[in-house]
């Protein structure tokens, strides 16, 4: 599972430059074709897959001396966190450049991948519920999107350490 998530991430991470490059030489100033028409930021999902799939191999190799490998999970969340926050600072700045028609083809593409409506809608219901939007349009509200999804994830993390650890308390 590892190593597909590291093809498949470095593939589309490939994809999406070489459109970017592409739309550049055509002087395109929105990229909205190839990979992009799937994904507005093909190259930040590309770094998160092959990034994720990095963990999940560190995660499953050996530790010295015996015990448990950990893996960095919490250093790959809050960079995935940063990530997707550059993402979404890059979709203001779009929208302030390129007006209607960035807002048009934000409409049509997803934002990293496509996924059906109701788990999309289900995974940026926090964002709705605190700033009353789809999408953040001021840097504040990107720093409050950041801090949301971190405390959830920390808060969801925290659930499952507690619940799969065995014998807490017990020496």
């Amino acid at each position: 599972m590892a190593t597909i998530a590291i093809g498949l991430g470095i593939f589309i991470f490939i994809l999406g430059t070489f459109a970017w490059f592409r739309g550049r030489l055509e002087g395109r100033k929105i990229s909205d074709f190839g990979v992009y028409k799937y994904s507005r930021h093909p190259q930040y999902f590309g770094f998160l897959l092959w990034s994720y799939g990095i963990l999940l191999l560190a995660s499953l190799s050996p530790v010295p001396m015996g015990g448990q490998n950990p893996g960095a999970s919490l250093t790959w969340l809050i960079s995935a966190l940063m990530i997707i926050c550059i993402a979404l600072l890059e979709e203001i700045k779009m929208a302030k450049l390129f007006g209607k028609s960035y807002l048009e083809y934000r409409k049509n593409s997803p934002f990293m991948l496509p996924l059906p409506k109701a788990l999309s809608r289900l995974l940026t219901w926090p964002n709705r519920l605190l700033l009353k939007k789809d999408f953040p349009e001021k840097r504040r509200e990107v720093l409050y999107t950041f801090l949301i999804y971190f405390a959830i994830l920390v808060l969801l993390s925290a659930v499952v350490v507690v619940s799969t650890y065995p014998l807490w308390g017990v020496a």
